[in-house]
């Protein structure tokens, strides 16, 4: 059985929705997008011009695969760039099928291309190739560092979206059942898997205790299972190598945390961080 990447309520609902908007926003920017022109002393004439980078290489992560590939893919196009689309190991069948639908619409030959493999057979050939101009990476900080030292000989220009810890400051002004709302969102959807995940919550001491308590409540009623299952807001993570991060954070939680709900096989909330 072929296995999403995240739930499939949020696929049907968010993802596949968003990557047909993205063609249809990049096609409305290119409008937008005009060159200047200005005189300088009454002399010369300055005035800029928006050409086609060249060859793009565009390295997609597998946490939301079919979006964040269109998400580059159609800027590309748009702009008049020719594409070669390297989609992560862990999640090709989005890509293939992406694929298909761009052959339907029929491009010439070569515009769009799909190379499937690993990153050090596939990824680090494109990075280092001479004939790429633009490299396009979403995925962890430490692959995006060498990505830049191994195109570097060629000049090559980069779009980097690389990992974060990114906190939610809550003040004790805020419409709380929002906050809460937008806390679980950010941190368990998508299975938490996500490079905008906000992982850390800073609460005003005033509201923090509420604040806690209401979201441990939320947290306990998500369900995890079969991403097929459209009840389940998230599933099993899909691999040993995502298990073993998740494993030792587990491990070190209980001597660093105060308060815990949760563990190994379950949404996990944590609050009251000793020292």
């Amino acid at each position: 059985m072929k296995t999403p990447a995240f739930p499939r309520a949020q696929i049907t609902k968010g993802a596949i929705p968003r990557a047909a908007d993205n063609f249809y926003f990049f096609a409305d920017q290119l409008e937008a997008l005009r060159g200047d022109a200005y005189t300088v002393n009454d002399e010369w004439l300055n005035y800029t011009i928006y050409r086609p980078v060249g060859v793009a290489g565009l390295i997609t992560p597998w946490n939301t695969p079919f979006m964040l590939e269109t998400w580059k893919v159609a800027p590309a196009l748009a702009s008049g760039c020719t594409v070669v689309l390297k989609p992560a190991e862990w999640s090709p069948l989005s890509a293939s099928q992406l694929c298909k639908v761009i052959q339907e619409a029929d491009l010439p030959p070569g515009v769009f291309n799909c190379v499937h493999g690993y990153g050090e057979s596939a990824g680090a050939p494109l990075v280092a190739h001479p004939m790429v101009n633009l490299i396009s990476f979403t995925g962890e900080t430490t692959t995006g560092q060498i990505i830049i030292k191994n195109g570097a000989d060629t000049l090559k220009r980069y779009s980097m979206e690389l990992g974060g810890k990114s906190p939610n400051i809550v003040f004790d002004d805020v419409d709380m059942e929002r906050a809460i709302d937008a806390a679980l969102w950010q941190v368990y959807s998508l299975n938490g898997e996500r490079c905008t995940a906000a992982s850390r919550l800073f609460l005003q001491e005033t509201i923090h205790d509420e604040f806690v308590k209401k979201l441990a409540e939320r947290v306990r009623r998500i369900k995890v299972g079969d991403p097929n299952d459209v009840e389940h807001r998230s599933r099993p993570v899909d691999s040993s190598r995502a298990l073993e991060p998740r494993s030792r954070l587990h491990g070190h939680s209980k001597s660093r945390w105060r308060n815990r709900l949760g563990g190994r096989r379950s949404p996990t909330c944590l609050s009251g961080q000793r020292g």
